[in-house]
């Protein structure tokens, strides 16, 4: 979401990172949150290419901020994306289910040559919910055990898009876990308890009126990045303003790295909904619409719109690293410092993403605004 002017990136991730800023904040999330902008970058990607008409164009308009959608540039992105974080492990994957009495599988294909394409019944919907599962289960790594009950799929289901994203990452330098101790996290509704990590790093730093924004590098090419609001402002009134300076800094390079003592909350975050109203408040609505979707690429006029988008994603921040997973479910429907280094204690709600440095682009995203229960053991195995 913050881009470090300098630093070298496909010009799709200007865009696409600005996209996660405005959905984020379309999103208003009350409570902690967390989200992959990619993966559902990447189903709005696939909804795009099928689509015709004021319905792709609603998309284009939404990823790219006005500019026609490129599929072929797109598709560098994911490359780039998979292959450029050395150290990092990043996996993405995207599965469709079509059932062909409705749809053209081959149609499917030929508009998205990426994407594996299954046909099938969906009256079978138990098996449909068992297939999707044990495929976003082996993409995430067991991270995301479940994304779709049988009671999920509509009796007019035609086609289902599942996008799938997989991330794992060390610290460069790891928080010692004998350092981690009981504290107190000012969350939103109320202080709670939680346990504090404490480690000294080299991190970028900058700050403006509204927040404090500290990147800190994993061991490979990604950082964990958090902007830590000032007193007073809160996260919906900070994402907004995020919308309007999607950059880190203003200078012609990077800032120089800092030393800090940072104090950063273990949490884990999982999280999951709908994006059918944020992504009509983003200008995506016809897709939406029984009358108004065209995807007359691979089936009849006014046979076929999406029913709704549904995100989940899961997020594990501890002493040796950021484990998390993400999938996105589409159904279609009818320099240093002299002496002590200055203290980063982040103790009250915060806002983070993580971005891996070959295309600067945003993997993930959210939120913390309370203290999480000790739900993993806190090792990134």
């Amino acid at each position: 979401m913050l881009i470090f002017t300098g630093r070298e990136s496909l010009a799709l991730s200007v865009p696409l990172n600005l996209f996660a800023i405005r959905l984020a904040a379309a999103l208003t999330p009350s409570g902690n949150a967390a989200f992959s902008p990619l993966s559902i970058a990447a189903s709005l990607a696939f909804i795009r290419r099928l689509s015709a008409g004021e319905t792709a164009s609603e998309i284009d308009r939404a990823l790219m901020c006005g500019s026609v959608f490129n599929i072929g540039e797109f598709t560098e992105y994911l490359d780039e994306v998979t292959r450029g974080v050395s150290d990092v492990e990043v996996l993405t994957g995207s599965r469709c289910w079509v059932d062909a009495a409705w749809v053209d599988p081959a149609a499917v294909l030929t508009m998205n040559d990426r994407n594996e394409i299954r046909s099938c019944a969906f009256r079978d919907r138990a098996a449909i919910a068992d297939e999707v599962n044990t495929w976003v289960h082996q993409v995430t790594r067991g991270v995301i055990t479940s994304v779709l009950e049988a009671a999920d799929i509509s009796p007019e289901s035609r086609m289902l898009l599942c996008s799938a994203l997989y991330f794992k990452a060390s610290w460069f330098l790891q928080f010692p876990p004998e350092a981690t101790s009981a504290g107190v996290f000012h969350g939103v509704d109320g202080d709670g308890p939680a346990m504090m990590m404490r480690n000294t790093v080299f991190a970028l730093y900058q700050a403006d009126d509204m927040a404090e924004y500290l990147e800190v590098p994993y061991a490979g090419a990604a950082s964990f990045r958090i902007v830590l609001p000032r007193a007073g402002v809160a996260l919906g009134e900070l994402w907004r303003h995020l919308t309007k300076v999607p950059t880190f800094g203003s200078a012609a390079v990077a800032p120089p790295y800092h030393r800090f003592k940072l104090i950063l909350p273990r949490f884990t975050i999982t999280w999951r909904s709908g994006l059918a109203a944020a992504l009509k408040s983003l200008g995506v609505r016809r897709v939406f619409s029984a009358e108004a979707a065209d995807f007359s690429p691979i089936a009849a006029p006014s046979t076929l719109f999406v029913e709704d988008v549904v995100h989940q994603s899961t997020i594990r921040v501890s002493e040796s690293g950021t484990e998390a997973g993400a999938a996105t479910q589409t159904q279609f429907t009818g320099s240093s410092y002299a002496g002590p280094p200055p203290v980063v204690e982040v103790n009250r709600p915060f806002i983070f993403d993580i971005v891996e440095h070959a295309t600067g682009g945003v993997l993930l995203c959210g939120q913390v605004t309370e203290a999480t229960p000790e739900t993993f053991p806190g090792v990134v195995a």
